[in-house]
C-alpha cells in the first residue's frame, strides 16, 4: 500500500534514550526490533473468584504498566513471564513525526 502523492511522510525516531517500561511514557516503543504501544492505564488483573461466569469475575486496574504488540494486538511481555520483570524490560520510547519534521530524519 503507498501513501496518497499529497500525503506528508510520516515516521518514527527514538525519543530519548532506552529506559524501562515502567519508565516509558505512554505511546509507542521499540523492543528488541519489535513495535509496542505503553497506554496511560495500568493492566488488568483478576482480583475475585475466577471458578464464577464470566460477567460475575472482579477485575482491577494493577500497578504494572499495561502495553500491547502493534502488529498483533497483543499484550506485551517481551518474553518474560512475571509483571516484575516486564515492568525492567528496557525499551526505547518513539515518537511519531510528519511533513516538514520528517526531512532528512529515517524512520
Amino acid at each position: 500500500m503507498s501513501a496518497a502523492p499529497d500525503s506528508p511522510p510520516f515516521g518514527l525516531v527514538a525519543d530519548g534514550g532506552e529506559m524501562t517500561l515502567a519508565e516509558c511514557p505512554p505511546g509507542p516503543f521499540l523492543f528488541n526490533g519489535s513495535l509496542g504501544f505503553r497506554t496511560e492505564y495500568g493492566a488488568m488483573r483478576v482480583t475475585g473468584p475466577v471458578d464464577v461466569p464470566g460477567d460475575q469475575i472482579r477485575w482491577s486496574v494493577s500497578r504494572w504498566p499495561d502495553a500491547y504488540c502493534l502488529d498483533s494486538g497483543e499484550f506485551f511481555w517481551g518474553g518474560v513471564v512475571t509483571h516484575e520483570d516486564r515492568a525492567r524490560l528496557l525499551v526505547q520510547p518513539l515518537i511519531a513525526i510528519a511533513g516538514a519534521q520528517h526531512d532528512g530524519v529515517p524512520a
